[in-house]
């Protein structure tokens, strides 16, 4: 989620890095602010329900991405 880049700049970093998975954008915040986010990047792990079931904020490597994934992943 962007909250201050401009749609074409965002756009571009996900373009570069090679993001596959969704990303929003959210310019005034409201979004950021109502999940309690408190640095960027923040990243949140959502069921298939649409519950937030975890979250990170701050940079995360490769590696510590695929763990998280792995540990939310829904068994059934």
């Amino acid at each position: 989620m962007a909250t201050q880049d401009e749609r074409n700049a965002a756009l571009a970093v996900v373009e570069t890095t090679g993001v596959t998975y969704d990303v929003a954008r959210d310019p005034d915040g409201a979004l950021f602010r109502e999940l309690g986010a408190t640095s960027m990047p923040a990243t949140f792990f959502v069921s298939a329900e649409g519950e937030v079931v975890d979250a990170h904020m701050g940079a995360l490597t490769r590696q510590q991405l695929a763990g998280r994934i792995e540990a939310n992943l829904d068994p059934g």
